[in-house]
């Protein structure tokens, strides 16, 4: 079993898991009111990025991969620097059982744009402690 393939398996436990907690926590209809109120806000204030990063976030925890995407897609298209539209396209990409190589592109374009993202900081103390732990 590869490196690639293990670190796959145990990101989609995670997000797998990390989901269906928030979906019990916060149930679905509220999941379902927050889709509408950022709509609304889309309506009122125009497509922003961020609100179509946020809205994807919701479609995300509904489990609508495939919706969530168009979202982040739209959002790049609007500011390809936007992080957070590429932290959740290496999640749906995941969901959506896409080719590691995507994921990959994704993570290395996040690294170019800004080195110093929590979540790409969060990934290199991973990627460190995972290191260690092969050479040990």
């Amino acid at each position: 079993m590869s490196v690639d393939l293990l670190f796959d398996v145990k990101n989609a436990f995670f997000l797998g898991h990390y989901q269906q907690c928030i979906l019990e926590a916060q149930g679905k209809d509220k999941l379902k009111d927050a889709y509408y109120i950022y709509q609304e806000m889309m309506d009122k204030y125009g497509q922003s990025p961020q609100l179509l990063v946020s809205q994807s976030a919701v479609l995300i925890l509904q489990g609508k991969h495939k919706e969530a995407e168009a979202l982040l897609h739209e959002a790049q298209l609007r500011d390809a620097n936007n992080c957070d539209a590429l932290v959740n396209l290496v999640a749906v990409s995941q969901f959506l059982g896409k080719d590691h190589e995507v994921m990959k592109r994704y993570i290395a374009q996040l690294r170019d744009i800004d080195s110093t993202h929590p979540w790409v900081v969060d990934l290199q103390a991973k990627e460190a402690l995972f290191d260690d732990l092969v050479a040990a």
